[in-house]
């Protein structure tokens, strides 16, 4: 009965504000319940880091049932929208406990359930967009928990010295684990010591970040605009953050003053 209510009104609000207001049941409730035990998600249980990287040799019976399920979202069919929450709630849990602890961040069973809820609403809003966009050549799995990772940023970003930088700078900083040495710096100061930090780097490693962090490719584009294959993206990507971490750390510490 549960159940049945649930899906009938998630799938007949399109937009995030109107399920709050007619659920019969909150859904942060509802997934803190069902997220309790980590790994009971039946399916892709790792966590990714970066950008979805393309399903190396995906069967076409795995792409079917992703788009399957996809269509099924959109067409707000119930019985998709229960095995998205049921057979992926987990899975968003897991990533966001190990997003948090890689940073850091001490956070409680609130914020893990503000991940899993925030995550599956940012389906719904804009019309949809994020599922329009999908591309069946990532696994879904992979491809939400990408969309987990960023509202684990946005969580980060709310209780940490980069609120209020754009957003761009914000990301290079917390994907490079640089965000300790912006603390003593205004915004003015970081976004100026980033960019100088950039301008250090070799060629290959400044445009791989301008093309991630400031042009929002992703690592498809990415491979396309540098002739190589998509799968060395995410190596280049990792040295890269790596050189301007080094670059920005040494930087702030030796009391560069950015032009």
């Amino acid at each position: 009965e549960t159940w049945a209510l649930w899906g009938i009104v998630f799938s007949g609000c399109r937009d995030p504000e109107s399920f709050w207001r007619f659920s019969p049941i909150p859904l942060k409730l509802w997934v803190f319940r069902m997220t309790r035990v980590e790994g009971d998600a039946p399916l892709g249980q790792q966590t990714t880091s970066g950008k979805a990287k393309k399903a190396a040799g995906r069967s076409p019976e795995s792409r079917e049932l992703d788009e399957l399920l996809v269509k099924g979202l959109l067409a707000s069919d119930n019985d998709a929208w229960r095995q998205l929450v049921d057979g992926y709630g987990g899975l968003i849990a897991v990533v966001a406990r190990r997003v948090f602890s890689s940073r850091g961040y001490r956070m409680g069973e609130s914020e893990i359930e503000d991940v899993v809820e925030n995550t599956f609403l940012s389906l719904l809003r804009n019309d949809s967009k994020l599922l329009l966009d999908y591309n069946s050549d990532f696994s879904f799995a992979t491809w939400l928990g990408v969309l987990a990772r960023t509202q684990c940023h946005r969580v980060m970003r709310s209780r940490s010295p980069l609120v209020g930088l754009p957003s761009e700078v914000a990301d290079l900083l917390e994907d490079s684990n640089a965000v300790d040495a912006a603390e003593a710096l205004s915004r003015e100061e970081t976004v100026a010591l980033v960019r100088k930090a950039l301008d250090f780097l070799n060629d290959r490693e400044r445009t791989v970040l301008r093309l991630f962090y400031f042009e929002r490719k992703d690592y498809k584009e990415i491979a396309e605009a540098l002739s190589v294959s998509v799968n060395s993206v995410g190596a280049a990507m990792s040295r890269a953050r790596s050189a301007f971490k080094s670059r920005f750390e040494s930087m702030v510490k030796g009391g560069v003053v950015a032009d």
